[in-house]
């Protein structure tokens, strides 16, 4: 069982960042693209969904309010990569530590080398 210590704070402090970044609106992800036809300029919001590029026309009307959209899912994105690195070192500092013998303390390593079944060997 995890305890909770000074090292869960790091990870408090993130997570209550998050929550108040995904309280400001909406979030995507995507990239917000200009796209010129002719005389007229268009605003695409594209993403990568299973190798295929995705496409969606942003209105011009809504396109300051997506790159807020765009901005708040990228700084999501970095918060959810710390939390990850927080969970792995509270992980880490709470799994059982290897004796330090400087080897195996297996009885099978010093017997030599196994023996290879058939099921491996080339014919």
């Amino acid at each position: 069982m995890i305890k909770k210590t000074r090292r869960t704070a790091a990870y408090r402090r993130v997570a209550s960042r998050l929550k108040r970044l995904l309280g400001e609106g909406q979030v995507i992800e995507g990239s917000l693209s200009r796209v010129t036809a002719g005389s007229a300029a268009h605003w695409h919001l594209t993403r990568k969904v299973n190798g295929r590029t995705q496409t969606l026309y942003v209105p011009m009307s809504s396109v300051e309010e997506v790159r807020g959209w765009i901005r708040r899912w990228k700084e999501a994105k970095g918060l959810l990569k710390e939390l990850g690195d927080c969970s792995r070192s509270i992980l880490a500092s709470s799994a059982p530590r290897k004796a330090a013998t400087g080897g195996s303390t297996s009885s099978s390593s010093s017997a030599g080398p196994r023996p290879r079944s058939r099921t491996t060997r080339k014919r």
